[in-house]
């Protein structure tokens, strides 16, 4: 779904669900295409399980090689501020966002946002 090829054929209501799991990550920060998406579709809900570039402390040593593992990757950037943007508009409700400190060596890749379209 990275070129959102096929989205024509996604069946998508307030009763819908969008789960991504360790997807996002691999948009950097080309990741208008899809929130527009999600946007204009209006699903009843939205579970993201990413790494969350921003969720990490470069005071910590080890976010700080997360951060720079993440840069290095291009791995998701921007995602959860844009979303605070669009919760500040009311076009969104997050309902929860936070690191849930699981992942390797490398990097945290099951931070968890949930967020619904406002109506």
């Amino acid at each position: 779904m990275l070129t959102l090829e096929g989205k024509e054929n996604l069946q998508m209501c307030q009763d819908t669900a969008v789960i991504t799991i360790h997807s996002m990550e691999q948009l950097g920060n080309s990741f208008s295409p899809i929130l527009d998406y999600l946007l204009c579709k209006k699903p009843g809900i939205v579970f993201h399980l990413e790494p969350i570039f921003e969720f990490y402390d470069s005071g910590n040593d080890l976010d700080d090689l997360a951060i720079k593992y993440h840069k290095k990757k291009n791995y998701l950037n921007g995602y959860l501020p844009a979303l605070e943007e669009l919760e500040q508009k009311k076009m969104i409700k997050v309902i929860q966002k936070h690191r849930t400190h699981f992942g390797n060596l490398f990097e945290e890749q099951y931070s968890l946002i949930a967020w619904k379209p406002e109506p």
